[in-house]
């Protein structure tokens, strides 16, 4: 302290202690510093910062030993920058307080990282999508005849007794142009059936069956053979080849007739035996035939 005729020197430099801060001023100039900030005014951020934060996040539970380094140097920070105010020596000793400040923060901000702020996985499946029906064949299915191949949109249909439904075959040949559909003569699937029974485990390819007015308009300007109220616009006619099991190549068109006619077919039968069709043709109208 300077004496009563000495004039006064410089404030000395504060003093940090782990816990405890003295900060030393002159005497001289009256006055006095305003009331130091309570322990949670120093610990706690701006109201700006806080509404930044209003957020809680899971890690703000997580370190703490950051959050206690924060809330030391923002104190540390706060002491060094007070200013002198008319020369009183204030000392704040603030270990214990401190310390309890920075236990109440602690808690609270464990409090407000509940588990809802933590977003849930994402539910996960588990094992394979089940498959639909029965897993082996049924005892009393009926036996396999054939594949019924459609050459234009590649689909493959089983063929046996009771598969595919009348409506099914009539879907499958439906116009290959124009997509329109018309049900088909039952006979002629019947008739697909019983070949089939003549030659197991073959492969019925369809060229032809329902043919709109407009493709079959279109197929006799190109100069193809076909008849202008075709049998195929009425829904009676199929165009068909036979390949046989590990064959390549579709039977004859002319042996497919022969046993056409062997099963007693009272329709007409065309045959097309040249390289570019090698099919054979059937329809439920007259007793009729042909070969191109």
């Amino acid at each position: 302290m300077a004496g009563p005729h000495e004039a006064p020197g410089p404030p000395p430099s504060p003093v940090l202690v782990p816990l405890s801060v003295t900060r030393v001023v002159p005497e001289s100039g009256g006055g006095s510093l305003p009331p130091p900030p309570s322990p949670r005014a120093l610990l706690e951020p701006p109201q700006a910062e806080v509404a930044k934060q209003a957020k809680p996040t899971a890690s703000a539970a997580g370190s703490e030993s950051q959050f206690i380094a924060e809330a030391y140097g923002r104190c540390r920070a706060i002491f060094l920058a007070g200013g002198y105010n008319g020369g009183v020596t204030v000392s704040v000793t603030f270990g214990v307080t401190l310390l309890a400040a920075v236990l109440a923060s602690l808690s609270s901000a464990t409090i407000a990282a509940t588990p809802s702020a933590i977003e849930p996985p994402a539910p996960r499946a588990s094992g394979l999508a089940s498959r639909k029906g029965p897993t082996v064949d049924a005892d009393d299915d009926p036996p396999l005849l054939a594949t019924l191949a459609q050459v234009h949109t590649g689909e493959r249909v089983p063929l046996d007794d009771v598969t595919p439904s009348q409506s099914r075959f009539s879907t499958l040949l439906s116009d290959r142009a124009t997509g329109d559909r018309r049900e088909l003569d039952a006979r002629l699937l019947g008739l697909l059936r019983q070949l089939a029974g003549k030659h197991p485990g073959s492969r019925i390819e369809l060229v032809s069956g329902y043919r709109s007015w407009k493709l079959n308009e279109m197929l006799r300007k190109k100069g193809h053979h076909v008849a202008s109220h075709s049998q195929h616009s009425l829904g009676h006619a199929c165009d068909f080849r036979i390949v046989p099991p590990g064959a390549e190549v579709a039977l004859d068109p002319r042996v497919v007739e022969k046993e056409i006619r062997d099963l007693g077919w009272d329709g007409g039968v065309g045959v097309y035996p040249t390289t570019a069709d090698w099919f054979v043709h059937a329809d439920v109208g007259p007793n009729r035939r042909w070969v191109n």
